[in-house]
């Protein structure tokens, strides 16, 4: 049955081949904008918070 399902997906693909790689590169993009900024919080909450004169990041 997966077998199937891997063959009408693979026959689904090949046959809208531009819609096929829009689609994954919109997935990629929408994927690493995740990622890039998840690291740029992390590095931005990841100061010590014990400073008296700390900053604080506001994002607009």
């Amino acid at each position: 049955m997966f077998k199937s399902y891997l063959k009408t997906a693979f026959r689904s693909l090949s046959r809208n081949g531009n819609y096929t790689v829009i689609n994954i590169a919109g997935l990629a993009v929408g994927i690493g904008v995740c990622m890039i900024i998840f690291i740029v919080i992390s590095y931005h909450t990841g100061f010590d918070n014990f400073h008296t004169k700390k900053t604080v990041f506001i994002a607009c």
